[in-house]
């Protein structure tokens, strides 16, 4: 990452300019979900949501919640601020899996 991630604001600041790649997951572990609740994840570049994706629970169940998000052919410039927010309405804690394939973010700028 260059440095460019900052673990404590949960912000990348882009190195270079170029075009970005960004794609993350996340799996939320085993949990009673609703109906209707959800999970939304949100790319924000310079404090402007970008995209986002919303994964609705459509039955009462207890199961791994999964969402993930992609995006490609991002034009960005030296200091830019890129983040990926993740919201979810269950009404509880839910702990993320952090194991190898999970609940990661990966950015590539060429």
């Amino acid at each position: 990452s260059h440095n460019a991630y900052n673990m404590i604001t949960g912000a990348y600041i882009v190195p270079k300019s170029g075009v970005l790649t960004l794609s993350a997951n996340v799996l939320f572990t085993q949990a009673l979900w609703n109906a209707g609740n959800a999970v939304e994840m949100r790319v924000y570049k310079n404090d402007i949501i970008i995209r986002r994706e919303i994964f609705n629970a459509q039955n009462t169940i207890s199961f791994d919640f999964q969402g993930r998000i992609s995006l490609t052919g991002l034009s960005v410039n030296v200091n830019d601020k890129i983040e990926v927010m993740i919201y979810h309405n269950r009404g509880a804690a839910t702990e993320i899996v952090n194991t190898a394939g999970y609940s990661i973010l990966s950015i590539k700028i060429d």
